[in-house]
């Protein structure tokens, strides 16, 4: 079996959860606040100061997401 190369193992290391953070500040939020009229301003406070208060409160919207997806799974199990 060939040995996982260093760039799978720093991608694991890293945690997806990572590049989907990067992705969605920098591509995503711009057409989201732009889309509904914001103002340039609105749109560098927001950016600027949720990954702050998610740095403040050592709960980013990463873990969040990882922490609730089992019970959601399960959720949506136990509905069908």
């Amino acid at each position: 079996m060939k040995r996982p190369s260093f760039f799978k193992k720093f991608l694991e290391y890293l945690g997806i959860t990572w590049f989907l953070h990067a992705y969605m500040w920098i591509v995503l939020t711009p057409w989201f606040f732009f889309a509904l009229n914001f103002t340039l301003e609105q749109y560098l406070t927001w950016v600027w100061q949720a990954p702050i208060y998610a740095l403040v409160t050592n709960y980013p919207m990463g873990l969040l997401i990882e922490r609730f997806l089992p019970w959601y799974r399960k959720k949506i199990r136990y509905n069908e």
